[in-house]
């Protein structure tokens, strides 16, 4: 995702601080308009597979545990330099799509300190944003390693 300059940060900042307007979170669901190298994914495992599901975003919120509903159930803006929230809005506010949110599994397909914590991987603006909207489904991309594991963690 590509910085927007700061003088549009400051205006989108200072519309949403105070409310601003309401937002429909845009996505992108199909695999051939995802692009990984336009995010901040360092993630190799996602070149073995992944997948794109619709999950319910509070279930999501509670499985993660209380460090992420802190998080993302706060304010939208915790300051003014909190560029990438505003490089979400912009986004939306013109009606382009985004990759939905990584979330990952803390499991030995992914390191060797084994916890089975969910996490999000990459996009915890978007999803920052996406819960101060919201919403309540919400699309993620899963790895396929994982994905059994995690349909069973969220009781799907």
């Amino acid at each position: 995702m590509k910085y927007i300059p700061w003088e549009i940060h400051e205006k989108i900042y200072k519309h949403f601080k105070n409310g601003g307007q309401k937002l429909t979170p845009l996505w992108h669901l199909d695999k051939e308009d995802i692009d990984f190298d336009r995010t901040d994914t360092t993630l190799t495992n996602l070149k073995n597979g992944y997948s794109i599901i619709e999950v319910d975003a509070v279930a999501l919120m509670n499985k993660m545990g209380p460090a992420y509903v802190k998080l993302y159930t706060g304010k939208l803006y915790h300051d003014n330099s909190e560029r990438k929230i505003s490089q979400v809005l912009y986004h939306w506010m013109n009606g382009e799509k985004l990759i939905p949110p990584v979330i990952i599994i803390h499991d030995e397909t992914i390191s060797s300190i084994v916890s089975n914590a969910i996490a999000p991987q990459d996009g915890n603006h978007r999803l920052r944003a996406a819960y101060h909207f919201r919403v309540k489904k919400i699309p993620i991309i899963v790895l396929d390693e994982q994905i059994s594991k995690f349909i069973k963690i969220m009781g799907m």
